[in-house]
C-alpha cells in the first residue's frame, strides 16, 4: 500500500480473500487512493465494532468521515455506545476538527486507564504542538520507542519542532535521518514528506534549484503512491518557493491545486495554512480584498491551532498597514504577538516585529520602526532565512534614509542586494536597487543614479513588477526635475500615479500627488497644482480619518504628512487664496482631538455597541479602497440606513452625521458669538501670517519674519523660551527674567496689526502654530515707555488689563468644545495638599525621574488653597493629605462638574505625570499618568490643574501638546486650566482664589481668569512670572455653582442662634413675672 500498484490487481487479489476485518480495511486503503472518501467511510464504518483494538484503523476511519462529511455522525454514534476506546476516538475527532484543548482533554482521560503506544505518543505531540507547547510535544516523542516507520515518524516530526524553534540545522540532520531510514525500508510515504521538508531548509539557505527538485521528487512519489495529502503538502511548499523567486502565477497555481486537494479532505489544518499562503500572494499581487478573504478563511479554518491563528492575524494585520489602517493593523499586530508569545516560535516573532517596523515606517515614526526591524533579523540570523533577512535588511536601510543617515543605509541595502541575488530573488534585488538610487539621489550623484535606474529596469520589465514600475517613474521624475526636463518628469510622475491607484498603494499616491502639484507650480501651472495638492490632501483625510480610535497612530500619520499641507497652504497663499489656506490649516490642527471630541458625543449617546460598530465599520469600508463600485453603492445605503435609523431614536446626532470633518470659514463663523475674534498664527519657512476671524469678518495680516526670527522674539522676552535650555523645572522669577521691551517688541510686529482691530474688553481665542504653544500672548505689553526699566512691571500696560484669552488648538476643535454639552452630575471635586511618601517602592522605581528636580517639598499653601476655594463655593468632595489618593480621585472624578487639582506635576521625558498620596493606596501608585487620564470618563465643565507645568508636553507639528489638556479632552472635560511653567505655590493659591471669586459671579471662564490676573497684579505682584503662567483651553462658558459656607456665616448663624435663644429666655422670665403678679 505504500508503493506504486495497480489498483485493479490489488482488488482482485482482495477479492480473492475471506471478508475479514483486515481485508476489508485494506480495501479501504485502495479507495482512498482512488479519492473515493464516501465508499472509504461505509467500508470501515461497516466493520466499526467495540473489540477493535488496532489504531491504525481509527485513523484511517477519522480522515474518511472528516473527508466525507461523516465526522458529526460518527462523533454522535461514539458518544452514544460504549467503548473501552471511547475517549481516544473523541480525541481523534476533537483533533481532526481542530479543537485542540478537547482532544488533549479526551487523549489524557484515555491514557489515565491505558497504557502508552508509540503511537499514541506521536499523536500527543502533534496536539501539544498545534496547541503551541514544543516542549512538551518533544517530550511525548522522547517516550517513543521502536524501530521502522513510527521512528521514521518520529524523526520527522522532532525536525519540524526543531525547524519551529529556530534550531534548522538539528531539523536537517534529523530530516535526513528519517529520508534514510524511509529508502531502506522502503516507507515511501515517510520518504515524500522528508523530501519535501528538506527542500524547504534548501529553498530558504538559498538553494532553489536543489529545493525545487526535491519538491517535484515528492510530488511524483506522493502521486505514484496515491497520497494525495502528501502531495498537497509538496504543491504548496512549491508555491513558496515560486514567490521567493517572484514568480506568483506559479505560486498561484500551485497553492490553488492543493488549496482543492485539502479541501476534498477536509483538513482543517492544512488548509489554514494554505489559506495563508494564499492570502500572502494576494499581499503580493496588490489584491487586498482578495487577501483578507483567505486570512479570514485561514482564520475559520484554525480552531485553536495557535500558529496558524497567528499567522493569519499577521496577515490580516500586514493588510490593514498596506492599506494605511494603521489602528485596525496595530490590533491584529498585538492579537498574533500574544499568540506568538505563547508558542515562541522565531519565524512567527521575527515576522510580526517586522510588520510593526512597517507601520511604525508608514506613520513616521523611525525610530520604532528601526528597533522592530532590528529585532527581526536578530530572530531571522537565528534561523538563517536568507529571503526574509533580504527583505528586512532592504527595510532597514529606507529607514536609514528617512533619518538621513545614508552610509548605514548604503550599508543595509547592500546586505539585502548580496542576499537576493543569492537566492535569486529578483523582486528583492529590484527593490534594493531602487532604493541604492534614491541614495545616489540624494548625494547629488544624479549620474550614478540614471545608471542605476538604467541597470535595473530589465528586471522590473521582465517580471512585471508594477509597484517597483511606479517607484522606478518617481525616482525618475525626480531626476528629470533635477535637470529641469520638467515635462518628462510631469510625465513620469503621472505614470507612477495610474499604477499607485490601480494597486491602491496610498501612500505612493500622495508622494506622485505632491511631486505633480510642485512640478506643476515650478512650470507657472497652478490650476493644476492646486488641483493635485488638493486631491493629495483629501487622500490624507481619507486615509487618515478612520486611525482616530488609536490616538498615537493617527498623530503620527498626519504628522508624517505635515510637508504636503504645509506645502499646499503656502501655495494658496502665495496666490492670494487666504480663506481657503486658513480652512486649511484650521482643519490640519488637532484633527484627533477634532475626531475624539465627535467621537465623546457618538458614544456618549449611541450605548449599543453593536450599532456602534457597524457604524465606524462602514465608514471605514468606504474609505479602504477594497470594494468594486456595485459593494460600494450597497455599503452607503446600508451607512445612510443605520444613520437614519439612529437620527430618529437620538436626534442629537443628526447634525453631527450631517457635518463634514472639514469646517469653511463661513460655519466657523457662524458658531462664534458676537465678542468672540479668533487669531490663528500660521509660521512658514519665509513668512509668518496672522489670520483674524469674528462673526462678521475674516482678514489675514503678513509678517515679514521667518519661522525662526519669530522664535528668537519669543525667546528674547525671556530665557525660559531659550531652546538649548535642557531643564526648566528649576527656574524661578529671577532666572525667568521677563523683558518688557521685548515684549512689546513681539507684540508690535507681529499682534498689534491684529489688535487694533479688535474692540477692547471682548475675548481673544488664540489658536498657536505648533511652535509656539507654551507662549501666553496675554503677558504681551501694548505700551512701552524707554524711560523705564525694562524689568520694571508695575508701569506697564499688559494686553491682559484690555482682554480675556482663551486657547484653543483650531478654530474647529474650539467650535466643537463648545458644542459639548454632555450632561454631569454637578459635583465639585476638589484635592489638594497630598501627602508624598518619598520612601515607598514606587516612589523608588520613579527615582531616575525625580533625580531631575530639587525633590518634593511640601505645598505649604495647597491646604489654604482648597480651604479658600471651599469658602467660595460648594464643594462636594474633598480630598486633602493622606485622602487625596490616586484610588479616591479615581472614585470621584467621573462625572464631576469641576475639578480642582492642588498638587505636585512633573514632565517626565516631556510626558507629564500628577501626583497623589501613596502612603495608603493599595489600588495605584500614585502617579496620574496620560493613558490613565484617557479612561476617567469626565464630561466635567472645567478641570483646574493648579500645579506645575501642567500645560506642556511633547509637542506635534500637526496636534499641538500632547500633554494634559489633550487626555483631559479626550476624557471628556469641556475646558482645562494649565499652567506652561513652573508656579509658586504661595502666588498660585491666591490667584486660584481670586479666579473662584469671579467664577462664582457667573463670569465667563477667561473673563474670570482676566479679572482673578488684574486683581493679582494690583494686590499680589505685576511680574509675569507669578500671574500668566495659567491659561484655559476649550469651552469659555460660565460654569453654574453654588456658594460655598464662609467664616461670616457661621458667626451670622451662631449669633442668630444665640439671638433666639436668649429672646426665649427673656419670654420665660416675663411669663414667670406674670403668673407671680
Amino acid at each position: 500500500m505504500n508503493n506504486k500498484i495497480s489498483i485493479d490487481n490489488e482488488i482482485k487479489t482482495l477479492d480473492k480473500l475471506d471478508k475479514t476485518f483486515y481485508s476489508r480495511y485494506l480495501f479501504s486503503l485502495l479507495l482512498k487512493k482512488q479519492m473515493k472518501f464516501n465508499r472509504m467511510y461505509e467500508e470501515l464504518h461497516s466493520i466499526f465494532k467495540p473489540g477493535i483494538t488496532y489504531l491504525p484503523y481509527f485513523d484511517e476511519l477519522i480522515f474518511s468521515a472528516r473527508a466525507s462529511n461523516n465526522l458529526e455522525n460518527l462523533l454522535k454514534e461514539i458518544k452514544k455506545k460504549d467503548n473501552p476506546l471511547k475517549d481516544y476516538l473523541l480525541s481523534l475527532i476533537n483533533y481532526a476538527k481542530g479543537k485542540y484543548e478537547k482532544s488533549l482533554a479526551f487523549l489524557n482521560s484515555y491514557l489515565k486507564n491505558h497504557k502508552t503506544q508509540p503511537l499514541i505518543s506521536y499523536k500527543l505531540s502533534y496536539i501539544y504542538r498545534n496547541l503551541g507547547d514544543y516542549p512538551k510535544a518533544f517530550s511525548a516523542l522522547n517516550k517513543i520507542k521502536g524501530d521502522g516507520w513510527i521512528i521514521n515518524k518520529k524523526l520527522l516530526a522532532e525536525g519540524s519542532l526543531s525547524f519551529l524553534s529556530g534550531n534548522h540545522n538539528k531539523a536537517l540532520t534529523l530530516y535526513r535521518k528519517g529520508f534514510d531510514i524511509a529508502n531502506k525500508i522502503n516507507d515511501n510515504q515517510t520518504k515524500a514528506i522528508a523530501l519535501v521538508d528538506i527542500a524547504i531548509l534548501d529553498d530558504m539557505s538559498g538553494n532553489t534549484g536543489k529545493a525545487r527538485t526535491g519538491f517535484s521528487n515528492a510530488i511524483t512519489l506522493a502521486n505514484n503512491i496515491g497520497d494525495y495529502e502528501t502531495k498537497a503538502f509538496a504543491l504548496s511548499e512549491l508555491g513558496v518557493s515560486f514567490t521567493f523567486t517572484s514568480q506568483l502565477i506559479d505560486a498561484r497555481e500551485n497553492y490553488l491545486d492543493s488549496f482543492d486537494i485539502y479541501k476534498l479532505t477536509n483538513n482543517n489544518y492544512r488548509l489554514a495554512l494554505i489559506a495563508n499562503n494564499i492570502g500572502k500572494l494576494y499581499m503580493r499581487l496588490f489584491e487586498y480584498n482578495s487577501a483578507m478573504n483567505f486570512f479570514n478563511e485561514g482564520i475559520k479554518y484554525s480552531g485553536s491551532n495557535k500558529r496558524s491563528l497567528a499567522m493569519n492575524l499577521l496577515g490580516i494585520a500586514d493588510a490593514y498597514t498596506n492599506l494605511s489602517d494603521y489602528s485596525k493593523a496595530l490590533k491584529y499586530y498585538k492579537k498574533a504577538g500574544a499568540i506568538s508569545s505563547q508558542i515562541k516560535e522565531l519565524s512567527l516573532t521575527a515576522e510580526i516585529n517586522s510588520g510593526l517596523g512597517a507601520l511604525n515606517f508608514n506613520i513616521n515614526n523611525a525610530d520604532k520602526a528601526l528597533e522592530y526591524y532590528k529585532k527581526s533579523i536578530k530572530f531571522y540570523e537565528k534561523i538563517n532565512d536568507t529571503y526574509s533577512k533580504a527583505d528586512i535588511y532592504q527595510k532597514l536601510g529606507r529607514v536609514y534614509i528617512s533619518l538621513d543617515q545614508l552610509n548605514k543605509a548604503s550599508e543595509s541595502i547592500r546586505t539585502a542586494l548580496i542576499l537576493a541575488k543569492k537566492d535569486r530573488d529578483s523582486y528583492n534585488e529590484a527593490l534594493a536597487a531602487l532604493d541604492l538610487t534614491a541614495i545616489y539621489f540624494i548625494q547629488n550623484k544624479t549620474k550614478k543614479a540614471s545608471l542605476a535606474l538604467r541597470n535595473v529596469s530589465p528586471i522590473i520589465i521582465k517580471n512585471n513588477f508594477d509597484y517597483l514600475k511606479a517607484r522606478q517613474y518617481v525616482l525618475q521624475g525626480k531626476i528629470d526635475k533635477r535637470k529641469k526636463l520638467f515635462n518628462k518628469a510631469k510625465t513620469n510622475f503621472l505614470n507612477a500615479l495610474k499604477i499607485a491607484e490601480r494597486l491602491k498603494e496610498y501612500n505612493l499616491q500622495i508622494e506622485a500627488l505632491y511631486l505633480l502639484a510642485k512640478i506643476n507650480e515650478r512650470i507657472n501651472e497652478p490650476k493644476k497644482a492646486g488641483s493635485y495638492f488638493a486631491k493629495a490632501n483629501d487622500l490624507i483625510i481619507k486615509i487618515s480619518n478612520p486611525l482616530f480610535t488609536n490616538t498615537d497612530v493617527q498623530i503620527s500619520y498626519y504628522s508624517s504628512k505635515e510637508n504636503v499641507y504645509n506645502a499646499y497652504a503656502d501655495f494658496l497663499i502665495k496666490h492670494g487664496n487666504y480663506k481657503k489656506a486658513f480652512e486649511l490649516i484650521d482643519n490640519s490642527r488637532s484633527r484627533n482631538t477634532q475626531q475624539t471630541l465627535d467621537d465623546l458625543k457618538i458614544r456618549s449617546l449611541i450605548k449599543d455597541k453593536q450599532v456602534l460598530n457597524k457604524l465606524y465599520d462602514y465608514s471605514w469600508m468606504l474609505s479602504s479602497g477594497l470594494y468594486n463600485s456595485g459593494q460600494i453603492d450597497s455599503i452607503k445605503t446600508k451607512l445612510y440606513a443605520l444613520k437614519s435609523r439612529i437620527s430618529k431614536s437620538i436626534p442629537g446626532l443628526k447634525n453631527y452625521f450631517k457635518n463634514n470633518n472639514v469646517l469653511s470659514l463661513s460655519q466657523i463663523q457662524n458658531g462664534l458669538e458676537d465678542d468672540e475674534n479668533i487669531i490663528s498664527l500660521y509660521s512658514s519657512k519665509d513668512r509668518t501670517y496672522l489670520f483674524y476671524i469674528n462673526k462678521y469678518n475674516f482678514n489675514y495680516y503678513t509678517i515679514n519674519l521667518t519661522r525662526s526670527e519669530l522664535l528668537k522674539l519669543i525667546q528674547d522676552i525671556s530665557p525660559y523660551y531659550n531652546s538649548k535650555i535642557n531643564n526648566r523645572a528649576s527656574f524661578n522669577q529671577d532666572l525667568f527674567s521677563f523683558n518688557t521691551k521685548a515684549a512689546y517688541n513681539l507684540f508690535k510686529k507681529v499682534f498689534s496689526p491684529v489688535i487694533k482691530d479688535i474692540p477692547k474688553g471682548e475675548k481673544i481665542i488664540f489658536s498657536p502654530s505648533f511652535n509656539v504653544q507654551s507662549f501666553p500672548i496675554e503677558f504681551l505689553v501694548t505700551k512701552y515707555d524707554s524711560s523705564y526699566s525694562d524689568f520694571s512691571y508695575s508701569d506697564k500696560n499688559f494686553l491682559i488689563f484690555d482682554y480675556s484669552v482663551l486657547y484653543t488648538s483650531s478654530a474647529h476643535t474650539y467650535l466643537k468644545q463648545k458644542e459639548n454639552n454632555l450632561k454631569n452630575n454637578g459635583k465639585v471635586l476638589v484635592v489638594g495638599d497630598p501627602f508624598i511618601n518619598n520612601k515607598s517602592n514606587e516612589f523608588a522605581t520613579r527615582r531616575s525621574l525625580l533625580s531631575k528636580t530639587a525633590g518634593f517639598l511640601p505645598l505649604k499653601y495647597s491646604l489654604q488653597e482648597i480651604n479658600d476655594i471651599s469658602n467660595i463655593i460648594h464643594v462636594d468632595k474633598t480630598l486633602e493629605g493622606n485622602n487625596a489618593t490616586e484610588t479616591n480621585f479615581k472614585l470621584n472624578a467621573g462625572n464631576s462638574k469641576l475639578i480642582h487639582l492642588s498638587t505636585h506635576s512633573f514632565l517626565d521625558d516631556k510626558q507629564p505625570v500628577i501626583f497623589f498620596s501613596n502612603e495608603n493606596d493599595k489600588k495605584n501608585d500614585g502617579f496620574l499618568e496620560l493613558n490613565e487620564i484617557v479612561g476617567l470618563h469626565l464630561n466635567s465643565d472645567l478641570v483646574v490643574l493648579s500645579s506645575c507645568s501642567s500645560g506642556l508636553g511633547k509637542v506635534d507639528k500637526s496636534e499641538g501638546v500632547l500633554g494634559m489638556t489633550k487626555a483631559f479632552f479626550e476624557a471628556g472635560a469641556k475646558s482645562v486650566m494649565v499652567s506652561l511653567w513652573e508656579v509658586n505655590d504661595k502666588y498660585t493659591s491666591q490667584l486660584m482664589k481670586y479666579f473662584y471669586e469671579f467664577l462664582s459671579e457667573g463670569k465667563s471662564k477667561s473673563d474670570a481668569l482676566r479679572l482673578a490676573k488684574i486683581k493679582f497684579i494690583k494686590k499680589g505682584s505685576p511680574n509675569p512670572y507669578f500671574w500668566s503662567a495659567f491659561v484655559i483651553w476649550g469651552n469659555n462658558q460660565p460654569v453654574k455653582l453654588k456658594e460655598g459656607f464662609h467664616f461670616k456665616d457661621y458667626t451670622l448663624l451662631i449669633t442668630g442662634i444665640l439671638l433666639i435663644f436668649f429672646l426665649a429666655i427673656l419670654v420665660r422670665i416675663k411669663r414667670k413675672k406674670r403668673v407671680a403678679v
